[in-house]
This record gives C-alpha cells, structure tokens and sequence, in this order.
C-alpha cells in the first residue's frame, strides 16, 4: 500500500538491477564480498529496502498511519510503536553520548529515548556488509534513515543523532 517496490526479504534486489553490495574489510582494504544466506535467520535480518523506500516509511510513521491522504495504519498502532513496552535504561557510556537523556526504553520495534526534550524513537540493524539506523521524532515531524554497505560500523547511528541535533538546534558534537 505504499508503493515500496525496493524492498522485501533475502538477498537484497532492486527493479533496475541498482542495489548496494556489501562490503568487509579484509587485508587492510574494504572489499565487495557475496551476500550472505540470511534464510536461517531470516526474523532478524534478512529485511533489505532503498532510501526512497525507506523514506515512505518514516512518512508513515510520522503520518501516523497517513501518507499521501490514505490511511494505511490506524493512528493508534503508530502510536502503539512509540510507546515504551520495557524499561532498558541509560548504560554509563550511553549516559555520556546522550546527557541530556533521562530514559532508554524498549518499544514495539523501536528504541524510545528523550533526547534534547524529544522523544526519538530509533533503530539500528546490520548483517555482514551492511549497516543501517533509523529515526522518527514525531513532534518535530523528522525522520532520518542512514543506509551503508559495510559491516558493524557505529556511523548511521552517528550520522542520525548529528542531524538530530542539527534539527533541533542542539550542540553539535
């Protein structure tokens, strides 16, 4: 229902053969390297999408349900979402990365966090050669995805809280 024709489950694809091969780094150089076989945990990672894709997903969810006039999702399932189902709490290093936070909370597929007087509701994921975080904070209607085909590297998530707070006229850091 919302024309998200560059996603799906497995190997990544893309209509017009245009899809990101993942990397590793091997012998002191990053590399292509094959997809992997997600089929035996496929639960966890075997999701791939586009940014344009992607961005009508943040649409959505900031929408609440709503893109482009038609209802897709309920408003109460969006905000199902972002509410917090499990208390996980601010480890120390977290508490010094995000000081202005008070709280780190599990939601339905979402991280839940106030940042900078926000609620962010986030999420980071990877496999081998790929590397993605994502980001909704509702109130100030902004939604971010950073998409990257390498491996295990802490740069979305970083990316995404830097334009955070570009946004919301934080320190930059």
């Amino acid at each position: 229902p919302l024309g998200m024709r560059d996603s799906g489950f497995g190997v990544p694809q893309a209509s017009d053969g245009n899809w990101a091969r993942p990397h590793a780094e091997h012998d002191g150089s990053v590399r292509p390297i094959a997809p992997r076989d997600v089929h035996n945990i496929a639960p966890a990672a075997a999701v791939y999408s586009s940014a344009a894709d992607m961005a009508r997903w943040l649409l959505l969810l900031l929408g609440r349900g709503e893109v482009d006039g038609k209802r897709i999702l309920e408003a109460g399932v969006v905000d199902t979402l972002h509410t917090p189902q499990t208390l996980v709490g601010l480890a120390p290093w977290q508490q010094s990365l995000y000081p202005e936070s008070n709280f780190l909370a599990q939601g339905m597929g979402f991280m839940l966090q106030d940042y900078r007087g926000q609620l962010v509701a986030w999420g980071t994921g990877g496999i081998d050669g790929y590397a993605c975080s994502l980001a909704v904070v509702p109130k100030a209607r902004l939604g971010i995805v950073v998409l990257a085909n390498v491996p295990w590297t802490g740069l979305p998530e970083g990316i995404v809280f830097w334009l955070i707070d570009r946004a919301l006229g934080g320190a930059h850091k």
